[in-house]
């Protein structure tokens, strides 16, 4: 040990409770090692707290304490009120000591290990040290347990160390003033209060490695009952947290009723329409409700976002726990429900039906020539066309094709496309933690999870184009982490639903480029890239055969649809201005749309380059538009927006047009709606004034 410290001292103590069996072999094996180690050169002390032990303890520590076989460093207490707790703080007020080491009777870590323990603490590096375990070999439900008490720390207390509640910790003599006497469990669970106070009071605590023992003395009995003592843990940490918390009442609050008003709405569309899935559309069913709950979901959103947005710092982590479980929650409540809008999901799930069952080729079939089949009564439109889609379209919805009846299938198709919404949020989590300060990461989280937009078009009415946003938004990640031909085979999955996704290759492209220059490398990873994508295609649309039936469902789709109240006002303006012709806007928007493209990676402004393109295409270059299409890119464009304001308008605008009064009406409502809100905010300031 350091000269710098030879003078301070340190007090050790070990709680026991009717130990008999080995409280004589521990304080033999401590002792004898502390007397030739390295902390011998301390001021040391030992204390023995006998919890009031009725077996035999205390006589076992007495008579060894009175034959000195160890020196007279070694001393016995007796604390009449049970519980580790107890012990420790008592010790602690009768022996005052540079630093405080407790360790279980059991000895549970390597012994020349307590030198790493107790050193940053001496040192004035750290205020308290807990155990990270390593070379442990524990029981597995044991090591289940401790991975369950760390998520729920993590998630309320807002820290995660592997284990507070491990029989070894060092602490400073602040923590003993400051912390420790103010601490209220008496007994197991002190550990994890002591070290949730001490980080809320800004002391700086340390996780120091430790070989673990988990039976260093097999005659000892285990006191672990894991049922019993889990309950009693999740017990002791919601004390802890409402302790800790208790100025924050009525935050969590917030974050109840935030849970109760988002499960709740979803609860209730679950109910009302989840008790006949065979049920064919009825529309009119579905609009008369809409008045009430397209509303309804708009004002829980911005009730949510307000909410979430004034939440303290130290509550984040809690509330991220609330927007998982409430995420998860409004998913099984989907599970119950049935498409009530969309037509796609019912002309996709008859086209992979014929394919599956009769081995119709969906781009040579139309849902007409199905009408023999019971699945045809759900398709209300599109009857006379072949698909449209790439092929991987029909084949996500070939799994669901296997269940004979319609209720079956939509429930595995809910499971595919749950998947998939749960994957792109795990990867659009990652994004937000890579690009958005750490304070607003709950806020961006929050406003993709329960986001009534892409849960509405996602899961609930089963738009194939969850996947299109998946492989974008996990494409533009790689393009970051600079994995290009992993990017573009993703990209490859994305055109096979959607053909446009192929140009969005163009900044992996440039993104190449700028990491390699016109080297071998660039044209290796180009090269490999591109023979990826190709074989990608070649290989999905294998199953369908090849040749120009492949695109014919395309070209119909795009010269026989048009439809004004879902066409965004800027293409309203260049056809009737410059007297255009449908297909030559979508001509003109796919040009301004490649066109931005290189632009925008030239530049190397790679995210807008894989969001403004489309932005552009869909406002100005469209004659008709719904708006789950703005999925594709939207978890991008929410990353974009820096106001939370901006992101609620957006999403509220958008998710008025899914009621089917299409973009344009959706677009005139909003925007009154928002200029009402900004003259109001500004009469409400003026009153304040």
């Amino acid at each position: 040990m350091d000269n710098s410290v030879s003078s301070k001292k340190l007090t050790i103590i070990l709680p026991v409770y009717n130990e008999v069996l080995v409280v004589e072999k521990a304080l033999g094996v401590l002792a004898s090692f502390l007397i030739q180690s390295p902390l011998s050169g301390l001021k040391l002390s030992i204390i023995v707290a006998d919890n009031k032990s009725y077996d035999g303890t205390m006589q076992a520590v007495t008579r060894m304490i009175r034959d000195k076989k160890w020196g007279d460093f070694v001393f016995y207490h007796y604390i009449p009120r049970k519980g580790r707790g107890n012990a420790i703080k008592e010790i602690c007020k009768l022996y005052k000591s540079d630093a405080y080491l407790y360790l279980d009777i059991d000895l549970p870590i390597e012994l020349h290990d307590i030198e790493n323990l107790v050193r940053p603490v001496l040192l004035g590096h750290a205020d308290l040290c807990v155990v990270r375990r390593i070379n442990t070999s524990r029981p597995l439900l044991r090591k289940l347990f401790t991975k369950a008490m760390s998520w729920v720390n993590k998630i309320l207390l807002n820290f995660s160390y592997e284990d507070v509640q491990s029989g070894a910790k060092s602490f400073s003599a602040e923590i003993v003033n400051d912390v420790l006497f103010d601490c209220k469990e008496e007994g197991y669970f002190l550990d994890t209060e002591l070290v949730a106070k001490s980080i809320r009071l800004g002391f700086k605590v340390l996780e120091v490695d430790a070989r673990w023992i988990d039976r260093r003395f097999p005659e000892r009995q285990t006191k672990v009952n894991l049922a019993h003592d889990a309950l009693k843990a999740f017990k002791a940490i919601l004390r802890v947290f409402i302790s800790n918390e208790c100025k924050h009442k009525s935050f969590l609050l917030m974050l109840l009723i935030s849970f109760l008003a988002n499960t709740g709405v979803w609860l209730y569309i679950a109910t009302t329409y989840g008790n006949d899935l065979t049920t064919p559309l009825n529309p009119a069913k579905y609009n008369s409700a809409t008045g009430v709950l397209i509303p309804t979901l708009v004002l829980v959103f911005a009730t949510t976002i307000l909410m979430y947005r004034n939440l303290p710092i130290s509550l984040h982590r809690l509330a991220k726990g609330v927007v998982l479980i409430t995420f998860t929650t409004v998913l099984v409540c989907i599970f119950f429900t049935k498409p009530i809008y969309s037509q796609d999901v019912y002309w996709n799930l008859l086209m992979a039906k014929g394919f599956s069952l009769y081995k119709l080729n969906p781009y040579a079939t139309t849902p007409e020539n199905m009408s023999f089949h019971n699945w045809s009564q759900y398709v209300g439109a599109w009857r006379d066309m072949t698909l449209s889609h790439g092929p991987l379209s029909p084949l996500i919805h070939y799994s669901a094709t296997l269940a004979s009846d319609i209720n079956t299938a939509l429930l595995i198709l809910r499971t595919v496309f749950a998947l998939g919404l749960v994957l792109c949020l795990y990867v659009y989590t990652k994004l937000v933690n890579r690009i958005i300060s750490k304070e607003k990461h709950l806020l961006y989280i929050t406003m993709f999870a329960l986001n009534p937009f892409i849960l509405l078009n996602t899961v609930f009415e089963l738009h194939i184009d969850v996947f299109i946003m998946l492989f974008i938004v996990s494409a533009y990640y790689l393009l970051m982490t600079r994995r290009y031909i992993p990017a573009v085979v993703l990209l490859a999955l994305a055109a096979a639903i959607k053909y446009l996704m192929i140009f969005t290759i163009i900044p992996v492209i440039f993104g190449m480029y700028r990491s390699y220059g016109l080297s071998k490398t660039f044209f290796g990873q180009a090269l490999s890239g591109l023979t990826g994508f190709l074989l990608t295609f070649g290989f999905l649309y294998l199953p369908f055969g090849y040749g120009p039936h492949l695109f014919s469902g395309l070209f119909g789709t795009q010269l026989s649809v048009s439809c004004t109240i879902c066409t965004m006002p800027v293409s309203l303006v260049i056809m009737s201005v410059f007297n255009m012709e449908p297909i030559v806007v979508k001509f003109f928007g796919l040009t301004i749309f490649v066109a931005s493209t290189f632009l925008l990676s030239i530049k190397r402004w790679y995210h807008l380059a894989f969001v403004l393109p489309y932005v552009l295409l869909f406002v100005g270059g469209t004659d008709w538009l719904y708006p789950w299409y703005f999925l594709w890119f939207f978890p991008l464009l929410l990353l974009l927006l820096s106001k939370t304001s901006s992101i609620f308008w957006v999403s509220a605008f958008l998710l008025l047009s899914v009621e089917g009064i299409g973009l344009l009406p959706s677009l005139y409502i909003i925007t009154t709606a928002y200029f009402l809100y900004r003259l109001v905010r500004e009469v409400v300031i003026k009153i304040r004034l």
